[in-house]
């Protein structure tokens, strides 16, 4: 029997280590069939042993299991005022409620990489030692995990506030939170996935904090999608988190909060946004064949009453290297032989973009990936794609270039949708509410002209 921690969030030992280990030469299959998020969409039996190997070497060094230890409590040491000229909208110039520290670099690939390694051994554990959850399905009737857009009564737009792989609690995704509860004027929010490490409960109480509540719960529905980290922990701690917040919305402590699955659409007369589950089954892929169904219901009624088809996932249809599997397998009969898509927002990919329709995926596509995760700052060649042509993209620095700041780390960010009667407008944001790109689409019969 495998020594395994079977409580989610407990950190992994040696003998948890050495287990695995046996495992992968013993069982090969079922280890990889179990492997964390960290070996990638395919896991292999050099990087799940190398993986291993490296926690191993991080749990033998004191000094480096303890900078693991204090990575992951993620704990801000001191607060750095910005000079006046670049202060901002909902700045905390005391450090209170949100402290800026630069210094801070817990989740960066190579400066965390012990905490990485053992969080995903942890993670690893879990899955083995603990059953995916039932996977939460709609019923059969006409309104079947499909939800009211919001809309503001001065011009009937309705306002959607996006962000992805925004979970690490970091000052970036604290700012965020609090713009889109405060100053975008957004009418829901919806978070397109990944809590860092591994989706843990303590990993979403950090996040999903006293302050998350006063400035989104309880000013807007909040719908938040699955991902690949989330399901290093099975899902368990995200599919309670929607439980806790429907209900919390229910007695009334908070905003109405009507999700009640990892899959769902929100519509109004002229729009319909359409959220699925591409990590529950598989990472990155969409094959449920009734979910599939649900979603062509969805598109098709979308186009028989003339509204925009906007799709949201967390996994990407396509990046650097050319389309992937979602697009070229799982939903090219939607997107691309029936262009039943006007719009797809996807997160996964650390970077943010917005790309032109093309013959390979005519939709408008951006990937808005660049929320909360301490990400590499990216060059327009590195944010290319041979799938469709690169219209815009964020390569500036977190911190105005002139305070010389971690230069090397991305600008963090996300996007305002403004759903009009006539347009639609796309407002790409940075952490410190900086207006980085608009576009704006008219509609014409129901869809978007680009």
């Amino acid at each position: 029997m495998m020594a395994v921690p079977v409580t989610l969030g407990t950190p992994a030992t040696l003998d948890d280590v050495g287990a695995l280990q046996a495992l992968l030469r013993d069982d090969a299959s079922r280890a990889l069939a179990a492997a964390p998020s960290a070996l990638g969409a395919a896991p292999s039996t050099g990087r799940a042993a190398a993986l291993l190997e490296d926690a191993e070497a991080a749990l033998r060094a004191p000094a480096e299991a303890l900078a693991a230890a204090l990575a992951v409590e993620g704990a801000e040491v001191r607060h750095v005022n910005l000079p006046i000229p670049f202060r901002f909208s909902g700045y905390d110039a005391r450090g209170r409620t949100i402290r800026i520290d630069p210094a801070r670099r817990q989740f960066e690939t190579r400066a965390d990489w012990a905490a990485w390694v053992l969080t995903a051994v942890a993670a690893w554990g879990v899955r083995l030692a603990t059953p995916k959850p039932p996977f939460p399905r709609h019923d059969v009737s006409d309104t079947g995990f499909r939800y009211p857009l919001r809309i503001r009564e001065s011009d009937g737009a309705a306002v959607v506030a996006l962000f992805s792989d925004w979970g690490t609690g970091y000052y970036h995704s604290r700012y965020i939170a609090k713009h889109v509860g405060t100053a975008v004027g957004a009418g829901q929010a919806i978070h397109l996935g990944d809590i860092y490490y591994t989706g843990t409960g303590n990993e979403f109480a950090r996040c999903f904090d006293r302050a998350f509540d006063r400035w989104v719960l309880r000013q807007m529905p909040f719908y938040a999608l699955n991902a690949n980290h989330e399901m290093d922990s099975h899902g368990i701690p995200y599919f309670r988190f929607l439980q806790e917040k429907h209900r919390r919305g229910r007695a009334g402590s908070i905003h109405e909060q009507p999700q009640e699955g990892s899959y769902f659409c929100l519509s109004n007369d002229r729009y319909q946004l359409i959220a699925l589950d591409t990590a529950y089954g598989e990472n990155g892929r969409c094959r449920d064949a009734a979910m599939l169904d649900w979603l062509r219901d969805q598109l098709h009624r979308g186009r028989e009453q003339q509204r925009v088809n906007i799709l949201l996932t967390q996994s990407e249809p396509y990046g650097r290297t050319g389309a992937r599997p979602l697009l070229t397998e799982d939903l090219v009969r939607d997107t691309v032989e029936d262009g039943l898509v006007d719009l797809w927002f996807w997160g996964d990919e650390h970077h943010c973009a917005l790309y032109r329709p093309s013959a390979a995926a005519p939709f408008v596509g951006s990937c808005i990936g660049h929320g909360g995760y301490p990400y590499t700052r990216r060059t327009a060649m590195e944010l290319a794609s041979p799938t469709a042509e690169l219209s815009w993209g964020e390569t500036a620095p977190r911190f105005p270039e002139v305070l010389g700041l971690r230069p090397g780390r991305g600008n963090n960010g996300f996007c305002c949708l403004t759903l009009g009667r006539r347009a639609i407008e796309i407002t790409y944001y940075d952490w410190r509410l900086e207006r980085r790109h608009a576009r704006r689409f008219p509609l014409r019969r129901g869809r978007m002209v680009t």
